[in-house]
């Protein structure tokens, strides 16, 4: 964890990634013992370079076998769909974005399966298709549908409009609380939309 959490702040100095992780440890990463598999604990932020920096690595391995390559893709398609959502327009996607976007979601989900499988071939528990790939799945699918960007209303989204909600509820009378809080939550949604 030593050796890995230098090569992670020298990739991230020379690469402009801004984090807030201040060092890699057993507690950290969800481990009990040496064997464990790790599991990072953080913010989505956090995740976000952490998993790009993996990638990286990965894709410095990717030629050595067929599962060094398949876990590349894996790590290529998260980071990939995050970004390509990050760096997209907040409301609607472009048609080349829409096909970056699908590209991700099939690779991800297909190449996911096929280390399920052989995972599960060799008796281990790892590379698990969890709930979270399902709706990685559907939010493709609304997105090929309606051009939405899945930033637009995801939980990262919903976490912040609870914020700007308490501020306008915070600048109401206590006795309009709730009918000045909608009406003057309606009035910044639309003239955002109007932008």
């Amino acid at each position: 964890l030593i050796v890995a959490w230098h090569e992670f702040s020298t990739w991230c100095n020379e690469n402009s990634q801004q984090h807030t992780i201040r060092k890699f440890t057993c507690a950290r990463f969800s481990m009990n013992t040496l064997r464990s598999w790790p599991m990072f604990k953080g913010k989505a932020s956090n995740c976000l370079i952490l998993t790009r920096w993996l990638e990286s690595r990965c894709f410095a391995k990717k030629n050595d076998t067929e599962w060094a390559r398949l876990r590349w893709l894996v790590i290529w398609a998260w980071t990939d769909w995050f970004d390509i959502c990050l760096e997209a327009d907040p409301d609607f996607l472009e048609p080349e974005e829409l096909l970056r976007l699908d590209r991700a979601t099939r690779i991800l989900l297909t190449c996911s399966k096929t280390l399920a499988s052989r995972s599960c071939a060799l008796g281990q528990s790892r590379w698990k298709i969890r709930a979270k790939l399902h709706v990685m799945f559907h939010l493709n699918l609304d997105a090929q549908a309606n051009r939405r960007n899945p930033r637009s209303w995801w939980s990262f989204k919903e976490e912040e409009t609870m914020g700007k909600l308490s501020r306008i509820a915070a600048a109401t009378h206590a006795v309009t609380l709730a009918t000045r809080t909608l009406e003057r939550w309606c009035v910044q949604f639309f003239g955002y939309l109007e932008s």
